[in-house]
């Protein structure tokens, strides 16, 4: 009886956070108001008008309390604000304590660790791989709940085809030291892989780049992709969740609904399992063992995913460039058969769809692996050379 007790004592911070969003339906239970009252005020207007504009105007009045009810409980029950400070781990010491198997402890010691300033001065962490390569230089953005990390056998694999390969860790995420999980807007990813273009074209002189997008990771990359088109050689996307199964609970999307955009600083459970990404034994030894990966994200984090999503479908228009997607016929994580409509729907006019059939999620973890590895080949020689 005393936790039941102790948790619904509100502190200072939750009251303060529950009036915020009680004013924030102000405004609309005010319209609402007004319009039901317009609709009453109508040439015809009778006793039976008036009964069914006051029935509309009690349950708007019911609803809005409902409302306002559920953020005061939610605020309550939950704590309004958890610290998302980033993880105080080097590099050296994550190689050490993690479960690679050979081949990834293999592909990460083939690369370097850089740090270049992002636009409002928050550094951006990468790893580097095969920097003297002369072809068109690779960015990859890694997925939810991983970090660059987990795709070194990939990144190895591409810059041993001669493709310099920057895998960016999105900020609050692997060794970023960004507020953990958090995000206030989605176009600061962009931004990032704008800056690291920038700094990659530069450095190695090509007027382009490919992006590539691993699960999560395909939303800033196809974003990015959208904003930045002449910047793009060609999207690679695999096993992108552009749309996904796996969502946080109606609870949590409720609370994020209802938080006003830069005010959701609690953490919010990252909805996915050891599983979900692998069915080979050895890379969910590695996945469980990993420091690094992301447990959990703010509340404006998820909301700026949704912003994302709704900025990438109105803008596919712009995905002119050639495209690869790569799914996995297994994938509980993406919705493949909403992704595939996406896919269908970008006008590029060289448009390349390659399904797993043995694969889970993540590609380089399953046995379709080798497969994978020379489709991204294949693809990569043969955009080169147009």
């Amino acid at each position: 009886m005393r936790d039941r007790e102790v948790l619904f004592v509100i502190p200072a911070k939750a009251r303060i956070q529950v009036d915020q969003r009680i004013l924030f339906w102000v405004p609309a239970f005010a319209k609402m108001t007004v319009l039901c009252l317009e609709n009453s005020q109508t040439p015809q207007s009778n006793s039976y008008s008036f009964i069914d504009t006051m029935q509309k105007f009690l349950l708007i009045v019911s609803s809005l309390f409902f409302i306002a009810i559920l953020a005061f409980v939610l605020n309550c029950a939950i704590p309004p604000e958890t610290t998302h400070a980033p993880i105080d781990v080097s590099q050296e010491a994550w190689e050490k304590n993690i479960a690679a198997t050979p081949d990834l402890k293999s592909a990460l010691s083939k690369t370097k660790i850089e740090i270049i300033p992002g636009t409002d001065s928050v550094d951006i962490f990468m790893r580097v791989f095969g920097e003297s390569g002369k072809k068109t230089p690779v960015i990859m953005s890694h997925g939810l709940q991983s970090h660059s990390g987990w795709f070194a056998q990939s990144a190895a694999f591409i810059a041993g085809l001669g493709h310099p390969v920057y895998s960016m860790d999105r900020r609050g995420s692997g060794l970023s030291q960004a507020p953990r999980g958090d995000l206030k807007d989605f176009m600061i990813m962009v931004e990032d892989i704008h800056t690291v273009a920038k700094f990659v074209k530069k450095r190695h002189a090509k007027k382009k780049i490919y992006v590539l997008g691993h699960c999560f990771g395909a939303i800033p990359t196809a974003a990015y992709a959208c904003e930045y088109p002449d910047s793009v050689k060609g999207l690679i996307l695999t096993t992108p969740a552009i749309y996904t199964k796996t969502e946080p609970s109606f609870l949590w999307k409720i609370r994020i609904l209802l938080t006003p955009s830069g005010s959701g600083n609690f953490m919010v459970p990252n909805p996915l399992e050891t599983s979900d990404f692998t069915e080979l034994k050895a890379y969910e030894e590695f996945i469980k063992s990993d420091t690094l990966s992301l447990k959990a994200a703010t509340g404006d984090f998820y909301y700026q995913v949704h912003r994302a999503r709704k900025f990438i479908h109105k803008n596919n228009n712009r995905l002119t460039m050639p495209v690869i997607m790569g799914i996995a016929a297994e994938d509980p994580i993406c919705d493949n058969r909403r992704n595939l409509t996406f896919f269908h729907k970008i006008p590029a006019a060289d448009n390349t769809l390659i399904e797993y059939n043995d694969a889970r999620h993540i590609l380089e973890f399953s046995p379709e692996r080798e497969k994978y590895f020379d489709d991204l080949a294949n693809w990569l020689n043969r955009i080169d050379k147009t």
